[in-house]
């Protein structure tokens, strides 16, 4: 599989270290989004639609969460900084059960996880 230069799956810049098999959900969601992200912003990308079934998440970035634990600040400052660089953005919240599309992706995602001898790169700048 092709691997971006510009990806690192440590966060050290921002005090978090990626743990192959300890990672929470919501990290695995937050990780999940800021490659996303990071991947609309390298192709340019100006205005974004983004759903997701992890309400946790979602409400965190829209602010209407509190991030609560001090292992997801890091995660949420990131992925809001990133936001940041698109013109215009809407986040909602879908339930799994709602949306087939998610749980398709979600799905192909999981099919096309590298192995554990391979390594995907995540750029925190």
């Amino acid at each position: 599989m092709a691997q971006c230069s510009s990806y690192s799956t440590f966060y050290e810049d921002l005090g978090v270290i990626h743990h192959d098999i300890d990672v929470s959900a919501a990290e695995a969601e937050y990780q999940a989004l800021i490659i996303g992200l990071q991947m609309a912003i390298e192709i340019g990308i100006s205005q974004l639609e983004i759903f997701g079934d992890f309400k946790l998440i979602i409400n965190q970035i829209l602010e209407q969460y509190d991030v609560k634990k001090e292992d997801l600040v890091p995660y949420c400052k990131y992925a809001k900084k990133l936001l940041a660089n698109f013109e215009a953005i809407t986040l909602e919240h879908i339930p799994r059960k709602e949306n087939r599309q998610v749980d398709t992706l979600a799905n192909l995602a999981t099919a096309l996880a590298l192995s554990q001898e391979e390594t995907a790169k995540v750029a925190i700048s």
